[in-house]
């Protein structure tokens, strides 16, 4: 009898020991939750992506909370698959704290907080597009949670759902997603401000280089951004966190190159960087090869000839712009303030300008009242008058010309039909002179088809209300570096056909990149206008379609990398003021791009 209740006591203990256990469901390791065909049914995960996983996770995910292993820093060439890895990270843990009882209880929060996973972006666009939309998707294919679970969709953003609304079940709403166990998914973008005051427990910081860089900046910057999410994490959960920093470089030393670099010194901050190639499964990509050799410094600021062995996939990418493409790709970035344009591009593109295609109008200029202005004295209309264009003006006053190009589009190639500019002269306090820029924009609208009348946001309210009185679609554009990059890659591509002119070919080959950011010590307003109608005239519906991307990077990447799929994915620089969104596409005309 003594010994049945000693073997009662033993088994009660047990028991008691059991009921402890803060997890409710065992959760599957990471590997075993990727394969799963009840999870992410995944089964291409290369050894340098697991790499990633088993450092910050384990193989034990009832103790990967404890292992003091906190952060990621990854820099990887573009469409390496980055950005799949994260979204599998994010519904990992969110799949973990599910699993658990409590999770606010194991990780000694008040039994209302949430718990944040968190993705930031540069934009909203690419927050919203490129990350959530495809987290959303592997939610909605997801068996074990949609078995547990119901899901729904809400067309209100995360913060407008009342805390006892559906609590057990998964609502998908416009920024983000919330799971039972007040377990929410967040999506944001680089504004510090707006991520203050969550639990955050996992964060990723999306293509980082290409937040703003500049620590002066009032909008924040990236190394304000990451020390906020990294701070907020410590903060509530200690060493329990998890974070991760995606991007390739923009220029050297940019801050995931310094990043990396410490987390190289760091014992438990994971560091790795790689060409797209290495980190995606090789198989992904041609098995045919070409040899890339170039001059660059390294990370000692020695100069080093290197010699890549690239698949055959990204040759036009390197051929049309060896020195992005590097970046991209490679991970290899230009200087802080480098040439746009490298010495050999530059011996080029005179011969890419042509000689015979004359100017839509002709003007003289002449100085009047202290203001510069244009008289139109002549027009080349010719077979051009049955073509519809882009009108672009680049606004500048006194210290900056206003640039104004015209533009058009047959099949795959853009003519510049026009470009030219009003140059002040602040020494001799000369100034431009808007009026004049109205009267000659509104000849051009009397004399020929104009689709759209498109300006920078500077000073352009006037002009935009004006014309949109007038029945004239009118629109402000900004710029961004990957509308520079797109010029490159088509003007080298003979997409794009320049009239010869001795200035814009000066404004072209002195651009530099300064940051992230191309810029110049001269002039680029002529420049600038003919790449805002570049942008608009790319961004027709059918280019967007037509631009094949990976399912699962969401990044238009080199050429065969894309795979076919339910979704597509857009670069969040493309989805902006796109013609799609000015209903152009039939004005202009146009097929695909």
């Amino acid at each position: 009898m003594a010994k049945d209740n000693l073997g009662n006591l033993f088994d009660s203990v047990f028991e008691i020991k059991k009921d402890d256990s803060p997890f409710k469901e065992k959760p599957l390791n990471f590997f075993d939750f990727l394969k799963s065909k009840d999870h992410m049914n995944f089964q291409t995960l290369t050894k340098r992506q697991g790499q990633i996983a088993e450092f910050l996770f384990g193989y034990d995910a009832t103790d990967m909370f404890n292992n003091q292993n906190t952060l990621a820093i990854i820099c990887a060439g573009k469409g390496s698959g980055k950005d799949t890895l994260a979204r599998f990270f994010n519904s990992y843990i969110a799949y973990v704290l599910l699993c658990m009882k409590s999770p606010q209880q194991y990780f000694g929060l008040n039994v209302f907080d949430s718990i944040d996973l968190m993705n930031v972006a540069a934009s909203s666009g690419q927050a919203q597009d490129t990350f959530f939309e495809a987290l959303k998707y592997f939610v909605k294919k997801w068996p074990w949670l949609t078995d547990k679970y119901k899901i729904k969709s809400s067309g209100i953003t995360l913060g407008q759902l009342k805390y006892e609304e559906d609590v057990d079940a998964v609502t998908l709403t416009q920024n983000g997603i919330k799971y039972p166990n007040l377990i929410r998914s967040f999506s944001g973008h680089s504004m510090a401000d707006t991520q203050e005051g969550r639990n955050i427990l996992f964060f990723v910081l999306d293509e980082l280089s290409s937040f703003n860089q500049d620590p002066k900046s009032r909008s924040g910057n990236a190394l304000k951004i990451y020390r906020m999410l990294r701070t907020s994490a410590n903060t509530r959960f200690g060493t329990k966190w998890k974070g991760i920093c995606i991007s390739y470089p923009r220029y050297q030393d940019d801050i995931i190159l310094q990043l990396h670099d410490w987390g190289k010194t760091q014992l438990h901050v994971y560091a790795d960087k790689a060409p797209t190639w290495e980190m995606k499964p090789r198989e992904m990509f041609s098995k045919e090869e070409f040899i890339h050799e170039f001059d660059a410094y390294d990370d000692n600021n020695q100069l080093q000839h290197y010699i890549y062995q690239i698949p055959v996939d990204f040759k036009q990418d390197f051929e049309a712009d060896a020195v992005n493409a590097r970046r991209m790709y490679l991970c290899i970035a230009p200087k802080v303030e480098s040439p746009f344009i490298d010495t050999v591009q530059r011996n080029q593109i005179a011969d890419l300008m042509d000689k015979n295609l004359k100017p839509l109008i002709e003007f003289k200029d002449y100085i009047e009242d202290g203001y510069i202005k244009k008289k139109i004295i002549g027009w080349n209309l010719g077979d051009r008058m049955q073509k519809s264009f882009v009108l672009c003006i680049d606004l500048g006053e006194t210290h900056c010309a206003a640039g104004m190009s015209m533009l058009s589009r047959e099949g795959d190639i853009v003519d510049v039909d026009l470009v030219t500019h009003w140059l002040p002269d602040s020494l001799e306090s000369i100034q431009v002179d808007f009026e004049n820029i109205e009267e000659v924009i509104d000849k051009i609208l009397d004399h020929v088809k104009v689709a759209a009348v498109i300006f920078d946001r500077w000073g352009s309210q006037y002009f935009i209300q004006k014309y949109k009185k007038r029945g004239v679609y009118c629109e402000a554009v900004s710029l961004h570096e990957n509308d520079y990059d797109n010029f490159k890659v088509l003007l080298f591509s003979k997409k794009v056909r320049l009239p010869y002119d001795i200035g814009l070919l000066d404004e072209i080959v002195n651009l530099e990149i300064a940051k992230n950011r191309p810029s110049t010590k001269t002039l680029k307003d002529r420049v600038d206008s003919i790449i805002t109608g570049i942008k608009v005239l790319m961004s027709t519906k059918e280019n967007k379609k037509n631009k094949r991307v990976s399912e699962l990077d969401g990044e238009i990447v080199g050429k065969n990398i894309g795979t076919d799929g339910e979704d597509d994915f857009v670069e969040a620089s493309m989805e902006v003021n796109s013609m799609e969104d000015f209903n152009l596409t039939e004005r202009l005309d146009v097929g695909k791009f």
